[in-house]
């Protein structure tokens, strides 16, 4: 699948724009990571979205800048203003 590439200050990188599903949707801009085991979005997107976190799936985040431990919650993302993906 071929996505379309932003341009992101000094280099291109796969964003698409997706709408996080909840009692108040919101679009935001997402960056596509293939190798990616989890997504993750500011607090302010459960916030706004009104989703609760779920204790059971905090775990612990590594990156470049350290570890973090860092909420979990199941969401629902449309993306491409579909929900899900499809083959």
């Amino acid at each position: 699948m071929k996505l379309p590439y932003l341009p992101v200050p000094i280099v291109l990188k796969p964003v698409v724009e997706v709408t996080v599903l909840g009692a108040r949707p919101v679009v935001t801009r997402a960056l596509v990571d293939s190798g990616a085991d989890i997504s993750i979005f500011d607090t302010s997107v459960a916030a706004y979205t009104g989703t609760a976190f779920d204790p059971q799936l905090q775990r612990r985040v590594s990156g470049v800048g350290g570890t973090i431990a860092a909420d979990g919650a199941w969401v629902d993302v449309m993306v491409a203003k579909r929900r899900g993906l499809r083959r």
